[in-house]
């Protein structure tokens, strides 16, 4: 006959076996309701529009409508947070461009989450340059002369960022430093009030992804300079990366796009998603429509290979903090 230990194991492995048999028939059943995307940044973010270029296909393929949230304030940290409390159920993704999972970790010791603990990697979608992008107050027409500007009235020019720490701070923070650079640092909430501050006159500089900033460069209103990407980018590449301006910046960067789940969502679901996200990126017509964005689609990766790059992002951004002289938020 059976002791209490034994009748409590045997309770035990029961209700194991229940919990895991519910979760395969809640995956397998899944979706049976609306599914949000949370993106941390206005609209028109590299976030947002890769949560948009998303949506409509999954929404096909999956048989169930993707609503697109933006929640956006503290360089991403707001909406991110709101997904790590968000319940694991598969209906709630983060779609986010790197700034909140890996650039805001190496340099704020006060972030409300922890990337590697709070979130499962879902699939990498796009990715895109930062461009340096100058107000067309400034009468430098190249990288050369506007940074001759800068350094020859020290003080004298500002630019604009989406936070400390944030992607565009630590692109100027980068460059300053190499180009031995004095300039204020005025921050904003999202890099559309930088934009709108740019073209008026009263911002100098920033770097902003060109999911944003190429539209006003195309449209006249400020003035493209550079990428600070190893290489040009096929999605403009008239811009010359930093390097060949004779900037020696100490990393190059590029602005990834991805997918990510509270951590706990079931895995089922997240290799569901997976692989309905690889079929639209590889396809033809997406992979038009994202470059005719700025955003250039990944080849599919596993989300075990997404989680492995998020490590290594981390461990990078970190060094490119401390070369950018940014001391550590606590």
């Amino acid at each position: 006959m059976p002791n209490k230990f034994t009748r409590r194991a045997v309770t035990t492995g029961a209700l194991a076996t229940f919990g895991l048999a519910a979760t395969r028939v809640s995956a397998q059943a899944w979706p049976s309701r609306p599914i949000r995307f949370v993106v941390p940044f206005p609209a028109g973010n590299a976030g947002d529009i890769t949560a948009r270029l998303l949506s409509t296909r999954l929404s096909e393929k999956l048989g169930a409508s993707i609503v697109v949230e933006n929640r956006a304030g503290a360089s991403g940290m707001i909406g991110t947070q709101s997904v790590k409390a968000s319940e694991p159920d598969g209906y709630t993704f983060l779609v986010t461009s790197l700034s909140p999972m890996v650039v805001m970790p190496a340099t704020r010791a006060d972030l409300p989450y922890e990337p590697q603990k709070d979130f499962s990697a879902v699939a990498l979608v796009g990715r895109t340059a930062m461009a340096l992008v100058s107000s067309k107050s400034m009468s430098g027409q190249n990288v050369k002369d506007v940074l001759a500007d800068v350094k020859a009235s020290p003080g004298k020019y500002n630019y604009g960022h989406i936070g400390t720490g944030s992607l565009s701070h630590l692109s100027m923070a980068l460059m300053i430093r190499a180009a031995g650079l004095e300039m204020t640092a005025v921050p904003y909430k999202g890099s559309g009030e930088v934009m709108t501050e740019l073209i008026a006159g009263r911002i100098h500089l920033m770097w902003d992804g060109m999911t944003s900033s190429l539209p006003q460069v195309q449209a006249g209103t400020v003035r493209g300079l550079a990428v600070n990407s190893g290489t040009r980018s096929s999605l403009a590449p008239d811009l010359p990366t930093l390097r060949e301006s004779n900037v020696p910046v100490s990393h190059d960067i590029d602005a990834w796009t991805g997918v990510l789940a509270p951590r706990g969502t079931p895995a089922e679901i997240i290799e569901k998603m997976n692989a309905e996200i690889g079929l639209i990126i590889k396809d033809a017509a997406f992979k038009e429509k994202a470059r005719a964005l700025f955003l250039d689609p990944y080849e599919p990766a596993s989300p075990a290979y997404f989680q492995d790059y998020l490590r290594t992002e981390l461990d990078k951004w970190v060094a490119v903090h401390k070369a950018a002289g940014i001391q550590t938020v606590r």
